[in-house]
């Protein structure tokens, strides 16, 4: 609802549910991988690289160990975000339009590093994103359904539940039931 919210308050071209469906559509993919790459992969792995080398170091205990290791995450994962766009297409290229993007980035990293939760990540950084492409589209060509475009949004989702329930929560599942040699 916030990356929603942000999304209205920005004043974007339309708010044709349309429009915004197969834009949404369009970009999910996208958001998909960023946040995969960037924040799950890159910046969890950078967290839990300052949880392990900080093991000793920190003496005010657990919770600003917690704490700065998720910071240094959101760092890494919003930089990262914001580097990558170097290799789109203009105007996503332009280094006053990367420093800018790295602002939904880092908003995406509060999401991410606070909440927890992949989903909400992807679907709050595809809604700042929804924004900035639809300034760079002809809106007129998004007026009628392009099921291709929503089909491709769907098919992204179901991959990546799919890619959740047998690879992450199914490898999560199976160290749960290991039992340890007494």
């Amino acid at each position: 609802m916030i990356g929603f919210v942000l999304f209205v308050i920005q004043g974007p071209v339309s708010l044709n549910l349309v429009v915004i469906s197969n834009v949404f559509a369009q970009t999910l993919p996208t958001s998909i991988a960023e946040v995969v790459v960037c924040w799950v992969l890159v910046g969890a792995s950078f967290e839990s690289l300052v949880l392990v080398k900080s093991k000793h170091e920190f003496k005010n205990g657990k919770m600003t160990k917690n704490i700065t290791a998720a910071i240094i995450g959101a760092v890494v994962a919003t930089i990262l975000f914001g580097v990558y766009h170097f290799a789109h297409s203009p105007p996503f290229n332009q280094l006053n339009t990367v420093l800018f993007i790295m602002i939904p980035g880092a908003l995406t990293s509060i999401v991410f590093f606070v909440g927890r939760n992949i989903y909400a990540a992807i679907i709050f950084q595809n809604l700042q994103a929804l924004f900035g492409v639809m300034r760079s589209i002809d809106i007129t060509s998004f007026t009628h359904p392009i099921y291709p475009l929503l089909i491709m949004g769907l098919v992204s989702i179901l991959i990546l539940i799919a890619a959740d329930v047998f690879l992450v929560r199914r490898k999560i599942r199976r160290s749960d039931t290991t039992t340890k040699p007494v």
